[in-house]
């Protein structure tokens, strides 16, 4: 998995492909949560997007399969 360490007004920033933003229904400026949860960068929207645990799973299955094209940027 390719990382890019970036931070904007010392804020961490994470890229994620135009494609898979439409896919998880995210616009550019939408914002989101960050966690990390077993080794695995978690993107969750503030806004609900993912409000339904099916919308959810169905989702992180998606993100695990295509892992490699995400890239994970985190700061310290």
């Amino acid at each position: 998995m390719r990382k890019r360490i970036v931070q904007r007004d010392g804020v961490p920033v994470v890229a994620i492909p135009p494609k898979l933003l439409d896919e998880l229904g995210l616009s550019l400026g939408d914002e989101v949560e960050l966690q990390v949860i077993d080794g695995l960068l978690m993107v969750m929207p503030v806004a609900g997007v993912l409000s339904t645990e099916s919308g959810f799973d169905a989702v992180m299955e998606d993100l695990l399969n295509r892992r490699s094209d995400i890239y994970a940027v985190l700061g310290d």
